[in-house]
């Protein structure tokens, strides 16, 4: 999102909002054939709230109330299309790397935010979670 800070005059709200409905609808609705666009809205949501934090499958399916399967493809199309990533742990042990659990980063802390939305957007770019999520 280069134009984004290359130009200061473009308002980031609007901007964001723009990308997400676009996201949504081209991206989304179209290739993958999601029927239902607030709902996939919804677990975006939930997916930013659990954002630098282990990937446990259970979480952003209950809290987005779709079925495990549903999870796990919407999760697998956010990292294929870039918007989030999930990075495997490090370690020097090859059976500790298999074992651990991937951390859920966003990929754009300012998307993540405004998907998240809101007070809440600013509470969450000043926590613990924005910050690795930034790095």
């Amino acid at each position: 999102m280069p134009e984004l800070y290359a130009d200061g005059k473009i308002d980031s709200e609007a901007y964001y909002r723009s990308y997400v409905d676009t996201y949504l609808q081209r991206d989304i609705c179209n290739l993958a054939q999601v029927a239902d666009e607030m709902q996939f809205y919804n677990f975006m949501t939930v997916v930013a709230t659990h954002t630098s934090k282990p990937v446990v499958y259970k979480e952003p399916t209950d809290a987005a109330g779709v079925f495990a399967p549903t999870s796990k493809k919407w999760l697998s199309m956010l990292a294929s299309s870039h918007i989030i990533a999930l990075v495997q742990p490090y370690h020097n042990n090859i059976l500790k790397r298999v074992v651990k659990m991937s951390l859920l980063h966003f990929g754009d802390t300012g998307l993540a935010a405004s998907v998240y939305a809101g007070l809440a957007a600013l509470i969450w770019l000043n926590c613990k979670a924005a910050f690795p999520n930034y790095i």
